[in-house]
């Protein structure tokens, strides 16, 4: 199936106050008839924060609309806000196509219906809150569940999201993550079988991913589930997910049915290196394994990679059938397609192989201290004898991470023992909300070249010598002479609240800029040892070694300084004549 982007934040318009009240009369007629109806297939719960304590909240549904289950088509759903207080929700997606007055949900494939309902809320105040949907049932025939045999019939469909309502004026609003590919899915018996929900938060968040059981009330799991490589369990069956991309692989599916999965999403904002959880997103997922004479394409692999905002992502994709009669078909989704479509670009041509072409023009507002993930999904034509679309996939999970630009133009002049570094001005992304500072370090040595996203400064021998730098300018003073440095300038973006105190999160550090290289000469005679010779208190001797200072045109100005020159040995209190005077001079 095709992915597909779902407006999760559209209201329900069009409808005036007196028809809204009938038909939440119609809805609650309804939903008591078809309490014990069953339909449910898919679903989680998403939401916004649009204003102080306050959300824009959808949930969303997967049902199955054939048969009996026909009947258990919900135009509302009541909705328990965990504050004390339940709303019963208006549908709205989809046509009106039987005129009540509420939208009818949309068919997205083979008897399966997406279902939408929005609604916005006020919490009282700062607290942890649970917001969660609760309704009967879960459609017959899920294997896992129940001990299959069609006992999931019977079961609840249970989601929910803990909303951690933390001081705003400290920790920042937060809205939860967006899983943008449907989570409904087909596997094909002993073939690998992949998928990814497509996570995306708009905050910049890290996202956590796991598997749990499946809920059919609040803390209750539903009863009998046992994990889909525990049907016919054996060395080629796992099913795993990756808990820093969310993509689920089982190898291989071992038995044809209906099984149903949750993945839970946890995220986490990253305070001074302190990751505080923000939410939670349950979602409740079917995949659907069939048993045909078909092999799934093949993607060819594309590695993650780190991009500077300012530059263009280009990526090149094959993928190839071995079923030589499917025509395979290259989509794309993610983040940077949903949200900056006038700045991406996206072109296939179906075929075996396929092609296709990605391209990003990133932009300043990009940078970002999480990566923003790209699904590609390669999926063949097969239909089966019966008539029914079947189609397998491959999918390639593609992280990408866009960085601050490195600082240009970085120039070190010497005076005396202090080196002045200038850098070009305006930086290019100094207007970002999110760009705070400069950082200038150093070390002994040159010859470290240019650097990539991921520069480990430290690790080369690199110190911070000055930082909070708002000018392009710095000047380090009083640096020891008769070394050579290297210089570099990394920009620092991070958010922050107005409130007093208040923590940096998602901090990011741009490229470091190239290296700026200087010697400063010693023009100074350094003593390298001293050993005493012998001990007496009228003619012992003590050995003084130093090391000559540099005495070429760049080092000692002639004119400034006109010879003969000599160096000068003063002795200490320990010696007599008393310290201060001269000893010898040669």
């Amino acid at each position: 199936m095709d992915s597909t982007r779902f407006d999760f934040w559209q209201y329900f318009q069009g409808v005036k106050h007196l028809s809204r009240l009938f038909c939440l009369f119609i809805a609650c007629m309804a939903y008591v008839c078809t309490l014990h109806a069953t339909h449910y297939r898919a679903g989680e719960i998403y939401y916004e924060t649009i204003g102080p304590q306050t959300i824009r909240l959808t949930i969303v549904t997967y049902s199955k609309v054939s048969d009996q289950s026909a009947a258990a088509d919900r135009d509302s759903l009541l909705l328990n806000w965990g504050d004390g207080t339940q709303e019963l929700v208006l549908r709205s997606n989809g046509p009106d196509l039987d005129f009540n007055g509420i939208p009818d949900g949309v068919i997205i494939g083979d008897d399966v219906k997406l279902n939408q309902y929005t609604a916005v809320h006020t919490y009282p105040g700062v607290s942890t809150y649970v917001v969660s949907m609760l309704d009967q049932n879960r459609i017959d025939d899920i294997i896992n569940i129940a001990g299959g045999a069609g006992g999931s019939v019977n079961i609840a469909f249970y989601v929910e999201d803990s909303i951690f309502y933390r001081d705003p004026n400290i920790f920042g609003s937060n809205s939860s993550p967006v899983l943008f590919n449907p989570p409904i899915d087909y596997a094909n018996v002993q073939d690998t079988f992949l998928h990814n929900p497509n996570a995306y938060d708009a905050d910049g968040d890290s996202l956590v991913f796991s598997l749990i059981s499946p809920l059919q009330a609040p803390g209750l799991n539903v009863p009998a589930y046992v994990n889909p490589d525990q049907i016919i369990p054996g060395a080629n069956n796992s099913f795993t997910i990756n808990p820093r991309t969310g993509e689920l692989l089982w190898a291989t599916p071992q038995q044809v049915g209906i099984y149903n999965i949750a993945i839970l999403v946890e995220e986490y904002r990253n305070f001074d290196g302190v990751a505080v959880k923000m939410g939670t997103v349950i979602r409740d997922m079917q995949i659907i394994v069939v048993n045909e004479p078909n092999d799934p394409p093949q993607l060819a692999s594309i590695a993650d990679t780190c991009i500077t905002a300012g530059d263009t992502l280009v990526l090149n994709l094959s993928a190839t059938d071995p079923n030589s009669s499917d025509v395979v078909t290259i989509s794309a989704n993610g983040a940077p397609i949903i949200d900056f479509p006038d700045r991406t670009a996206f072109s296939a041509v179906p075929g075996n192989p396929a092609t296709a072409t990605f391209a990003w023009a990133t932009i300043c507002s990009d940078i970002s201290a999480g990566e923003y993930q790209l699904i590609f999904k390669a999926e063949d034509d097969y239909v089966s004898v019966s008539g029914t679309p079947v189609p397998l996939v491959d999918i390639e999970s593609f992280l990408v991470k866009v960085v601050p630009p490195r600082p240009t133009g970085l120039q070190a002049t010497v005076l005396g023992n202090d080196i002045t570094l200038t850098w070009d001005a305006p930086y290019a992304c100094e207007t970002s909300d999110a760009f705070q500072y400069f950082t200038v370090y150093r070390r002994y040595g040159c010859g470290v070249g240019s650097f990539g996203c991921n520069a480990d400064l430290a690790s080369i021998g690199y110190e911070v010598v000055g930082t909070n730098i708002t000018a392009s300018s710095f000047t380090d003073i009083d640096v020891p002479s008769g070394h050579e440095y290297s210089y570099v300038v990394v920009a620092e973006f991070f958010n922050q609240q107005a409130s007093p105190n208040a923590p940096a999160y998602n901090a990011v550090s741009s490229v470091p800029s190239d290296e700026a290289c200087v010697v400063l000469p010693l023009v100074d005679p350094i003593i390298t040892n001293v050993d005493v010779v012998s001990t007496d208190a009228s003619s012992g001797e003590v050995f003084v070694r130093w090391r000559r200072p540099l005495a070429d045109s760049t080092a000692l100005d002639t004119l400034a300084e006109v010879g003969p020159y000599r160096f000068e040995v003063y002795g200490e209190a320990a010696f007599t004549p008393a310290p201060g005077v001269l000893r010898n001079a040669s």
